[in-house]
């Protein structure tokens, strides 16, 4: 599933996210798919973090990024708020729109190009930056 992938990213689980990019593609996953996705996520934990940045609470901030979260992923998303409440979300948001028009200029090496990205947003988790 894609969400393993973003979740784990989110998360700065490294090892998770080298399995899971390994098993989406092997399931025949397009690599853009991948990326729109992230982005996706990545703009509600936006959302999410300015929202609390104005005072609002984490549920309520979730509510307003996110409202029909499934109760599986909100745990998830929620430990992805509190990872990146501190961090240039902007930054990877940049990275990650990069890298699709990247993955639209060079077809043949789009798995590569995803793969390693994605890995190097992992890491970007685990800084404090």
């Amino acid at each position: 599933e894609v969400e393993n992938v973003v979740f784990s990213l989110i998360s700065g689980d490294a090892t998770n996210t080298i399995k899971n990019i390994d098993k989406i593609f092997s399931a025949g996953m397009p690599p853009l798919l991948i990326i729109k996705s992230t982005l996706l996520w990545f703009y509600k934990i936006r959302i999410a973090c300015e929202a609390i940045n104005s005072g609002m609470s984490l549920d309520d901030a979730i509510r307003v990024s996110s409202p029909n979260i499934f109760w599986k992923t909100k745990p998830k998303f929620e430990n992805g708020i509190k990872i990146w409440t501190s961090k240039n979300i902007d930054l990877v948001i940049d990275r990650l729109l990069f890298l699709e028009k990247r993955i639209k200029d060079f077809p043949k090496i789009d798995k590569t190009l995803v793969s390693f990205s994605l890995i190097g947003l992992t890491n970007l988790a685990i800084k404090n930056d």
